[in-house]
């Protein structure tokens, strides 16, 4: 059975194209958090959505992807953003974790990916 979840406190949309179809921010709770996969500055997503509360992150993450990893896996890299700004988890302790599933060359990749991500990630 799935839930519907109508007023979440963090919102992350990993795939950009949904920017253009859907409004991320709508029913985000007015404190709450969004974390786009954008190069945009928060600012521009906050306009362009009318999200003037909470959080707006922004992390260029398909670019992070290709230029670390070679292919469009960008959920790693947005995932990391989300993490550094909620604070839900350590961000070691994620990485931690993706060297355990993904020993090896995939796993190190990741972890590039996710440090990348965690220090151009932009809060506003």
């Amino acid at each position: 059975m799935y839930a519907q979840v109508y007023a979440p406190d963090v919102v992350v949309c990993i795939d950009p194209t949904l920017l253009d179809v859907v409004n991320p921010a709508e029913g985000l709770k007015e404190e709450g958090t969004l974390v786009v996969n954008s190069s945009s500055e928060p600012q521009a997503i906050r306009d362009k959505f009318g999200f003037s509360g909470g959080k707006v992150v922004t992390v260029d993450a398909s670019t992070i992807a290709m230029e670390v990893m070679g292919r469009p896996f960008y959920n790693m890299p947005t995932m990391a953003a989300a993490v550094k700004v909620t604070g839900v988890v350590a961000v070691e302790t994620v990485i931690g974790e993706v060297l355990e599933r993904y020993p090896g060359k995939v796993g190190n990749l990741n972890k590039v990916a996710i440090e990348r991500a965690v220090k151009e990630a932009q809060v506003g």
